[in-house]
């Protein structure tokens, strides 16, 4: 559905702007594959990276070396140190803290795990 009746309005206004990228919000896997296919397409911006197969969306971003963002990666996922792993040219993260203390201390934890860059 994407490809025959969306495609093109969105192709259209992304190269009437010289390029840009797309938002979405909820499951849209299936669709990325086509929507990667627009050649005015610069990023794709993932409101809930959480619902979605990530390690093909960012295989297809990999290949098509479209940046992602507003990746939503776990609390154990940021933690464990397998972030780096699963994301190995980077891409921004979004971890949305039930509290402040929360954000204090994965922010903390993350830091000591990586410090100011992944480089390191």
């Amino acid at each position: 559905m994407y490809k025959s009746q969306i495609a093109r309005f969105d192709e259209y206004v992304l190269n009437a702007m010289g390029g840009g990228g797309i938002h979405s919000y909820g499951k849209i896997d299936l669709s990325v594959a086509k929507i990667f296919t627009l050649t005015s397409l610069r990023c794709f911006d993932l409101g809930q990276s959480y619902l979605n197969d990530m390690d093909r969306i960012y295989g297809l971003s990999r290949e098509k070396q479209l940046p992602l963002i507003r990746v939503r990666p776990s609390r154990e996922l940021l933690l464990s140190g397998r972030i780096k792993d699963h994301y190995r040219t980077g891409v921004p993260l979004v971890y949305d803290a039930p509290s402040f203390e929360e954000a204090c201390h994965v922010s903390k934890e993350y830091s000591n795990l990586y410090g100011s860059n992944w480089a390191s």
